[in-house]
């Protein structure tokens, strides 16, 4: 019996990770729920179209732990999202800034068909 006792005992799960004060309690699930929020808009630089929160890479799990960190530094999520662009480019996010370059590519066939209209309905006038 008393091994019995022991056994179930042994199996209790004694999580000493959370801080026993429950403002800091509440503090670390804003955080790790502010996390999870990135994790979501943030790409996997190895896997294909899968954010870092869903995948099971390395380059995830480091990705994982450098948001955390910067995040437990007090940087805001823009701020993080920002950093990682900086650091890795606009292919990191799945928010990613828009390019002027962008504008002007959609622009300029914009532009042409109108022109081209224009310049139609001037010549069957005439």
């Amino acid at each position: 019996m008393g091994v019995l006792a022991r056994l179930l005992l042994s199996t209790i799960d004694c999580d000493n990770s959370l801080p026993s004060n429950p403002s800091e309690r509440e503090k670390m699930v804003r955080a790790e729920a502010r996390a999870r929020n990135l994790f979501r808009t943030i790409r996997c630089l190895e896997c294909a179209n899968q954010a870092i929160g869903d995948s099971e890479s390395a380059a995830a799990s480091s990705l994982r732990k450098e948001v955390r960190s910067r995040l437990s530094e007090g940087d805001t999520e823009e701020q993080v999202r920002h950093y990682l662009v900086e650091k890795y480019g606009n292919k990191v996010s799945y928010e990613p800034e828009a390019d002027p370059l962008i504008y002007a590519l959609y622009a300029v066939p914009a532009t042409l068909v109108l022109g081209g209209i224009a310049f139609l309905r001037k010549t069957r006038r005439v």
